[in-house]
């Protein structure tokens, strides 16, 4: 009788890992999809020299004239920074995408997570979630490591999610994605 019951204690935690584990591979997909998205229209009406504004290994900030809120093309020139917060969650650090220094609200590039303050429930959108780490590289048009902002064509983006797992907070679930993002605007204003 024993046996039978550890046996299915351990069959429902390995389903319960199994499930989680899928859940949040599906979450990373989504998030690297939404920045993937996010880069590339980087550069659209900007000259492919003047597109980054700021790239070191935590943050890129970049110029556009794509307003990612509303999904057009505008007449306006629009700065877009993508950087790393601590201590915003308890679902760990976030990423937040700021257009002109306000958060995105457009779900074809962002999550959003429902939280209260003060009783009132608030939705806060510009954020990926669970997130350990973010870290950059950046390459030339020849896929050279470089870091001047001038050069910079495509990025490079380590992401590590972090979250505890179901009835094992003391042994989280860490999974790491890279993606290679290309400022594909800049990489067309190349050949004119």
């Amino acid at each position: 009788m024993v046996m039978i019951f550890t046996f299915t204690t351990q069959l429902s935690e390995t389903t319960q890992r199994a499930i989680y584990t899928s859940t949040m591979i599906d979450y990373m997909d989504q998030a690297g999809t939404k920045i993937n998205a996010l880069v590339a229209l980087a550069g659209i009406g900007i000259d492919e020299d003047e597109v980054v504004v700021t790239a070191d290994s935590t943050r890129l900030v970049f110029k556009t004239m794509w307003s990612y809120d509303n999904d057009v093309l505008t007449n306006a020139e629009h700065t877009i920074d993508l950087s790393v917060e601590t201590g915003m969650s308890d679902l760990g650090n976030v990423i937040t995408i700021k257009q002109d220094g306000a958060l995105l609200s457009n779900p074809a590039y962002v999550s959003y997570i429902d939280t209260y303050i003060d009783s009132l429930k608030v939705k806060y959108y510009g954020y990926i979630l669970y997130v350990e780490s973010m870290k950059f590289e950046y390459f030339d048009e020849d896929d050279n490591l470089t870091d001047e902002e001038e050069d910079i064509r495509s990025a490079g983006i380590e992401l590590t999610f972090k979250r505890d797992a179901v009835g094992l907070v003391s042994r989280p679930l860490r999974t790491s994605l890279y993606i290679r993002c290309f400022f594909m605007n800049s990489y067309m204003r190349m050949g004119v």
